[in-house]
């Protein structure tokens, strides 16, 4: 190390820097870098793709900061914000990607931070198993062979396509997904579907077309056979008023009836009127 060189501060003290005031100034210019590249995408399917550079890029100080600021920002009422975390909450197969040993740090770095909705962001997928169990891969509306219900989800026959929204096989609501004849209706009828099984629910959660609608995130986060990893990364960027319905409702799993009212008392400042896109 050179004279003019100084030692870099420890993973905890850095973190503590960028999070005062002093330092939020790196925090608010990255995220800034990150909004216009967000805004600048019309295609949907290629946001995942800068979130993930976003996590790759940015040592575990900056980034815990970062997603920190994010979420704030999100619950504030922005929507770039919101867009960023929508990907993020969506697929966290962007943050599995990492690796497993920066993941742990992260956790233990958000965690040690008192930055539990940061620390959330890095636990891995959660699957509640003994709902599981209560949700059988058929089709009790339509009681014929798999082949035969893939076929008809390719078809137009609004009847049949109705009976295989209650589908529970996830190469059936695939197939469906991709039909255009299918409405935003019909996804959120089939995100809400209990009991459903964690395949279909990811299947809804990582659709280039239907995933970023606001009733199909709402569908996937207040539904308590959606996976707690996806569940939770949704709630930050709900409505303040889909939050506490939610809350009210007692469907939630412990785990994210708990994540949901941490993000209910983070709700100091009022959103933003107008509905979401």
């Amino acid at each position: 190390m050179s004279a003019d060189e100084k030692p870099r501060p420890a993973t905890s003290e850095r973190l503590s820097l960028l999070c005062s005031e002093p330092g939020l100034s790196e925090v608010e210019a990255t995220l800034g870098a990150l909004f216009r590249r967000v805004e600048a995408i019309r295609d949907r399917s290629m946001r995942p793709q800068v979130v993930q550079g976003f996590l790759v890029d940015l040592d575990n100080a900056l980034l815990v900061c970062c997603l920190k600021q994010l979420i704030s920002s999100s619950e504030h009422g922005s929507r770039t914000a919101r867009t960023v975390l929508v990907e993020l909450g969506l697929d966290p197969g962007l943050v599995a990607s990492l690796e497993y040993e920066r993941i742990q740090d992260l956790y233990s770095l958000a965690t040690d931070a008192e930055f539990p909705e940061v620390a959330a962001i890095f636990l891995g997928p959660r699957v509640n198993r003994k709902r599981l169990q209560k949700a059988w891969p058929e089709n009790q509306y339509m009681d014929i062979p798999l082949g035969n219900r893939r076929q008809a989800a390719r078809g137009r026959d609004r009847f049949k396509l109705d009976r295989l929204l209650h589908d529970r096989d996830h190469r059936v609501v695939q197939i469906l997904l991709d039909n255009p004849r299918i409405t935003e209706r019909d996804v959120v009828r089939i995100a809400a579907q209990r009991p459903t099984r964690a395949e279909v629910i990811r299947c809804v959660s990582t659709h280039r077309r239907w995933a970023a609608c606001y009733g199909v995130r709402k569908a996937l986060a207040a539904n308590p056979y959606t996976p707690e990893d996806i569940a939770i990364g949704l709630l930050p960027t709900l409505l303040l008023q889909d939050l506490k319905f939610i809350i009210s409702s007692g469907i939630l799993l412990p785990e994210v009836h708990q994540a949901a009212e941490a993000t209910l008392r983070r709700r100091s400042q009022r959103e933003p009127s107008g509905t979401e896109e």
